[in-house]
């Protein structure tokens, strides 16, 4: 991701510093923290155990650039309400949700979301075209992946 100094995807290594961490650590993360949690396990392999991914998102395809950086500029400019009813129900499809209480308070702290941080994530997930893991690992995947498929299998 962005590689330079002072950059929030660089600093993981300075917290372990910071906490007197010298060994390795299981690194871990969801959607764009499975981004952070690969770009740190790339960057300090020495310091890295075991790398745990939950639905990373790992860069956007090149046709959809445009789209990602229009909804960052949105986000941006009006915040994230602007964007919700485009970015919400495929963050969160419906299929997910059994309790619409809890549907509304994940909605709600959606909504509370930093939006120039949401932006400069999108920005940086649309120059990246998912290169992050270009080696060959195991992984396993849901049956129930409803977020990539759209619906359950």
């Amino acid at each position: 991701m962005v590689d330079q100094p002072g950059s929030n995807w660089a600093l993981g290594h300075l917290v372990l510093d910071a906490l007197g961490i010298t060994g390795k650590v299981i690194v871990g993360g969801a959607a764009v923290g499975g981004a952070i949690a690969v770009y740190f396990a790339i960057r300090h392999s020495n310091r890295t155990a075991k790398l745990i991914l939950i639905s990373p998102a790992l860069g956007v395809p090149p046709e959809q650039h445009a789209a990602a950086l229009g909804t960052a500029d949105t986000a941006d400019e009006k915040g994230m309400r602007a964007i919700a009813s485009d970015v919400f129900p495929k963050a969160f499809p419906d299929q997910l949700w059994t309790n619409d209480g809890e549907r509304r308070k994940a909605q709600a702290r959606w909504l509370g979301a930093d939006p120039r941080g949401y932006a400069a994530a999108y920005r940086t997930l649309a120059g990246r075209a998912r290169s992050l893991l270009t080696s060959p690992a195991p992984f396993w995947h849901s049956r129930e992946n409803m977020i990539r498929t759209g619906h359950p299998k």
